[in-house]
């Protein structure tokens, strides 16, 4: 990640808003976190809308949080209004990898790669919040595909994903400025 900037509040959806670089050119990209509870189930349709890419993140710990990802992935394309099912960008990441101790047992990782290749072949990354283990990779990851999809419809709605050439000062200034939502 080339800079990352994070503004978090205790709410029940969080943004992180990055910057990276795409094709050499710096973009600004707003994630926003649903979280996966069931208290967050009815606020997140409105957030999906005009996505640009849908990450489906699960506790390699929990088991049970694996097997939720279908549902919140059926929810996000009825509730998103997106383009195009088929080839909308989704990537899956299975957190909290350093919990693990080399183990594993609580998890059939088969079974995630399994179900990742049925539905389009999503890309799938390990990962650790707690120690940035491929952090980056996903981060990277995910920019791509949402670059690379919003430039394929390009020509049908250049409004709904915003190329923001910038520098690292201008993006802290529109920060300070203006919040993170």
């Amino acid at each position: 990640m080339c800079y990352l900037m994070v503004k978090k509040r205790k709410t029940l959806v969080n943004v992180v808003v990055v910057g990276d670089i795409v094709d050499g050119t710096k973009i600004t990209v707003q994630i926003w976190d649903t979280a996966g509870q069931a208290r967050c189930v009815g606020p997140t349709a409105a957030y999906y809308r005009r996505a640009d890419c849908c990450v489906l993140v699960f506790d390699v710990t929990e088991p049970t949080t694996f097997d939720s990802l279908a549902g919140w992935r059926n929810s996000f394309l009825v509730d998103s209004n997106v383009r195009d099912h088929l080839s909308f960008p989704f990537v899956v990441v299975g957190n909290k990898v350093d919990q693990l101790n080399g183990r594993n047992d609580q998890m059939d990782f088969r079974k995630v790669i399994r179900w990742c290749q049925a539905n389009n072949g999503i890309p799938y990354f390990h990962t650790s919040a707690k120690d940035g283990s491929r952090v980056d990779d996903a981060f990277q990851k995910i920019v791509q595909y949402a670059y690379d999809f919003n430039k394929k419809f390009s020509d049908v709605n250049r409004s709904s994903f915003m190329l923001v050439p910038t520098t690292t000062e201008q993006m802290d200034a529109r920060i300070s400025k203006e919040g993170c939502c």
